[in-house]
């Protein structure tokens, strides 16, 4: 029995497939949703290739419902650092720029790869945590383009008053 890979680009909005067997590429593209990841089983029935192991690019949110779906549909799941792939092409002189291109280099990656790690679904518990870190990073963000705002603003009235900070306080000093 040979080894099927299947390389998928993952968007927001689709995810392009490429199915390797037998040194032949059988492409689709599909939806982001769950209704699109339905069609991978599909897909991979009528190739007879359900025991395929799957290729894709970390990209952040939009992967990782895909790569939750397959692993819990029994397949060996890679998810895979981007700069490996870009790394991959530039050793194949790949200049090409396409979804399903890329699909199928990510696919031509899986084949040879042997040392990327399985991925494993995280518990609820990572998953809470990352999101409440993602919190806590855009309320700091948000804070911190506030306070700069409030600086601006408090320089623009002090100059225009003919107020200045005091050197060795933080009180606004009249001038004199």
């Amino acid at each position: 029995m040979s080894r099927c890979i299947l390389g998928m680009d993952v968007s927001k909005k689709d995810i392009s497939l490429a199915l390797l067997k037998n040194n032949r590429f059988f492409e689709k593209t599909i939806p982001n949703s769950l209704a699109g990841f339905k069609e991978i089983l599909n897909f991979l029935q009528k190739r007879n290739a359900l025991k395929a192991e799957c290729f894709l690019e970390s990209t952040g949110s939009y992967s990782e419902a895909v790569a939750d779906f397959l692993f819990d549909h029994k397949f060996i799941v890679k998810v895979v650092n981007p700069f490996k792939i870009k790394s991959f092409s530039r050793s194949r002189l790949s200049r090409i720029k396409t979804d399903k291109k890329d699909a199928q280099l990510i696919a031509e990656y899986g084949s040879v790869s042997a040392n990327d790690p399985n991925y494993q679904k995280p518990s609820a518990i990572v998953r809470s945590i990352v999101l409440y870190t993602e919190l806590i990073s855009l309320k700091l963000k948000y804070l911190l383009n506030a306070r700069i705002t409030s600086n601006t603003l408090l320089v623009s009235l002090m100059r225009m008053f003919g107020w200045k900070l005091s050197t060795n306080s933080n009180f606004v000093v009249k001038k004199l």
